[in-house]
C-alpha cells in the first residue's frame, strides 16, 4: 500500500480523478441514522467560532488508468457511502443556491460534481453501481425527463430529501455551509498498488464487519473470480435478477442452497461455506445459484408459481411457518423443473410434509430436530428410491419421514382432542387448522379465507359476562382459563365483532346464519360449558385424523 494522505472535501473533489464504485460493492444503503449523524457533525462545525478539521473516515482506492490519462479512473474499494452522501449533500446545496440566485456559488459547487470539459460518463466525479447509476445521474444532473415516482423509494433520493429538508428548516448561510463542507471535512485516502487484488482488499476490510451481509461478500467472491470483460454479462443475467427478487431473503436463500446438500450451515457462515464448497467453476456456480433462486422465490412467494395446484400447496406450506424444510424443497423443485411429469409426486410430497409438520406441532414434538431431518432427507430418499424404484419417490419420502418421530393416529387424535391454539401459537397454523377443518366438508364453492372479515371466534368469549359465568358454573374462572383456547372452543366466523361476548344462545342464532359448516355443530346444543367443549374437541380430532393422514405416496388423500 502507498502511504495514506489527508484530503479535505475540496481537495478530494477538485482533483482530475473519477471514482468508480466496483461491481462487487453493495448499492447505496445509508439511512436516516447515518444522514442525521453527518448533519449533526456539520452543524456543530458550522456553529463553532473556530472550527477544527473533522475526520470522516478512510477511503481505499486503486488506480485503473495510468496517471497520463486526462481523467484517470480509480476503483473506490471502501468509502463509497461517505463520498456518495457528500455528493448528494453538495447537489442539494447547489440547487438551493440556484433558487436563491446565488449563481456563482452554484457554479462553484457544480464544478466539484461535474467536469464540463469532459464528455459522457467521464464528466461525473463518481460512477455508482449499476442499480444506482440512473437515479444518481438524475440527481446530479436534473432535467425534465427525470421521474420522481421512480426515484421516490430509492435511498439516494431519500438522502436528497433529507438534506433538502434540513437546509430549508434552518436559517443557514449557504456560503458558510459550503466553506465548512469544503474546508473542514476531510478523509484519509489509502491508495493500493496495482499488483494488489482489490477484491481481496475489500474482503479483508469487510469480512468481519457488521455492515455487510454474507450475500455481499459472496457477490465479491464470485466477481473477483470472473474476468473483467465478462462481469457485466454475469451480473446482469444471473446476480442482479436474484438480488432483485429475493432482496432481504438473499442470504437466507444461500444458506438453504448450501444445506440442500445435506450439511448444516449457520447464516453467519454462508460466505465461508460457499468459498470452501465451490469446487466447480465460479461461473457455473453462479448460474446454479441463480437457477435455485428462482425456485426459492416461489417457495417464499407462492403466487409466482404458475401451476394452480402446486401454488395451492405452497401457500399452505408457507402458512405452516417452518423454514427448516426449504433445503429439501429446493431439491424437490429442481427435480420437478427437470421433469414436469414429477408434478403429482411433488404435490403428494407437499401433502406429506404438511401432515408430518401438523402432527408434530399438535403432539408437541420439539421442532429443533427439523434442521437435521430436512437437509439430509433428499439424499436419503434418492438412495431408497434407487434401491426400490417400483415403490416410487413419494413413497420413499413417506418411509423416511415415518422414521423421524411421525405421530401415529392414536397419539395424534388424543393430542388434537385437547389441542390449545393460543395467540402465542403460530397464528397462520391456527388459522390453517380451522380452515382445513372447514374445507373438509367439501364445499362446492371455494371459500376465500384471505377475506380479513373471516377470523377465529372463541365460542366461550375472551371476556366473560355475568350470564357466561352462570352458564359455566361455580368453577367458571378455572374453566375459562383452561378451555378458552381449546380447539373445541374455536370456530371461524365473519361476525366476530357482532358476536363479542353474547350468550351462547344468542351466538347460536348467528352461527345458524353462517355459511361455515363448522358452525352447524352448535344447532342442537342448548348450553356451552366444559363438557361440550371437550366433546367438540373429540369430534374435531376424528375429522383432523382423517385429514392429516400419513400420505404414503401410493394413496394420495384428497382432503388437504
Amino acid at each position: 500500500m502507498i502511504t495514506p494522505h489527508e484530503l479535505n472535501i475540496q481537495g478530494l473533489f477538485t482533483r482530475k480523478i473519477q471514482y468508480i464504485i466496483p461491481l462487487f460493492q453493495r448499492t447505496y444503503d445509508w439511512n436516516n441514522e447515518n444522514w442525521e449523524k453527518l448533519w449533526e457533525d456539520i452543524i456543530e462545525l458550522y456553529n463553532h467560532k473556530s472550527p477544527q478539521p473533522h475526520f470522516l473516515g478512510v477511503t481505499v482506492v486503486q488506480a485503473l488508468d495510468p496517471p497520463t490519462v486526462n481523467v484517470p479512473r480509480v476503483l473506490l474499494i471502501d468509502g463509497q457511502q461517505r463520498l456518495t452522501t457528500l455528493s448528494i449533500l453538495l447537489t442539494v446545496l447547489r440547487e438551493k443556491a440556484k433558487l436563491t440566485l446565488k449563481n456563482d456559488l452554484a457554479d462553484e459547487i457544480n464544478s466539484l460534481l461535474i467536469d464540463r470539459h469532459e464528455k459522457e460518463e467521464k464528466h461525473l466525479k463518481i460512477i455508482p453501481t449499476k442499480q444506482d447509476q440512473t437515479i444518481f445521474k438524475n440527481l446530479i444532473e436534473p432535467n425534465d425527463t427525470n421521474h420522481e415516482s421512480i426515484q421516490n423509494e430509492n435511498n439516494l433520493y431519500k438522502a436528497y430529501r433529507f438534506f433538502e429538508k434540513k437546509i430549508n428548516e434552518n436559517e443557514i448561510n449557504l456560503k458558510d455551509l459550503k466553506r465548512i463542507i469544503f474546508l473542514y471535512l476531510y478523509i484519509v485516502e489509502i491508495t493500493i498498488l496495482g499488483n494488489e487484488d482489490p477484491y481481496r482488499i475489500f474482503e479483508s476490510l469487510n469480512a468481519t464487519g457488521k455492515a455487510l451481509t454474507p450475500a455481499d461478500l459472496v457477490r465479491n467472491f464470485f466477481f473477483m473470480n470472473i474476468p473483467n470483460n465478462e462481469q457485466d454479462q454475469y451480473y446482469e443475467n444471473y446476480w442482479l435478477p436474484m438480488q432483485k427478487t429475493l432482496k432481504e431473503h438473499l442470504t437466507s436463500f444461500m444458506r438453504f442452497f448450501l444445506m440442500k446438500d445435506g450439511i448444516t450451515v449457520k447464516e453467519s457462515n454462508v460466505y465461508t461455506e460457499i468459498k470452501s464448497t465451490t469446487n466447480t467453476t465460479i461461473k457455473n456456480k453462479l448460474i446454479e445459484l441463480s437457477q435455485f433462486a428462482n425456485y426459492y422465490e416461489k417457495i417464499i412467494d407462492p403466487d409466482k408459481e404458475p401451476d394452480t395446484q402446486i401454488k395451492k400447496y405452497l401457500h399452505r406450506h408457507k402458512k405452516l411457518g417452518y423454514t427448516a424444510t426449504h433445503p429439501f424443497l429446493l431439491n424437490i423443485y429442481h427435480k420437478y423443473e427437470q421433469d414436469p411429469s414429477f408434478k403429482n409426486d411433488f404435490i403428494t410430497i407437499l401433502k406429506q410434509i404438511e401432515s408430518f409438520l401438523i402432527r408434530r406441532f399438535v403432539c408437541k414434538v420439539p421442532s429443533n430436530q427439523l434442521n437435521k431431518i430436512f437437509p439430509k432427507l433428499y439424499s436419503t430418499v434418492c438412495q431408497l428410491s434407487d434401491e426400490s424404484p417400483q415403490s416410487g419417490f413419494a413413497h420413499a419420502v413417506y418411509t423416511t419421514l415415518d422414521d423421524n418421530d411421525y405421530p401415529n393416529d392414536t397419539i395424534f387424535k388424543e393430542h388434537f382432542a385437547s389441542l390449545k391454539l393460543s395467540k402465542i401459537s403460530k397464528n397462520d397454523i391456527r388459522k390453517l387448522i380451522l380452515e382445513t377443518l372447514e374445507n373438509s366438508y367439501n364445499h362446492k364453492e371455494e371459500i376465500n379465507f384471505d377475506n380479513p372479515q373471516i377470523t377465529i371466534e372463541h365460542i366461550m368469549p375472551q371476556t366473560l359476562s355475568d350470564n357466561w359465568k352462570t352458564e359455566l358454573g361455580d368453577h367458571w374462572e378455572e374453566v375459562h382459563k383452561q378451555y378458552l383456547d381449546h380447539i373445541g372452543n374455536l370456530t371461524l366466523t365473519a361476525y366476530n365483532s357482532e358476536l363479542s361476548n353474547k350468550s351462547f344462545n344468542e351466538k347460536k342464532e348467528l352461527y345458524q346464519e353462517s355459511h361455515f359448516q363448522l358452525n352447524t355443530y352448535f344447532s342442537t346444543l342448548n348450553q356451552w360449558n366444559k363438557d361440550t367443549i371437550i366433546e367438540r374437541g373429540k369430534n374435531l380430532a376424528e375429522r383432523a385424523t382423517n385429514i392429516w393422514q400419513a400420505v404414503d405416496g401410493k394413496n394420495s388423500r384428497p382432503n388437504l
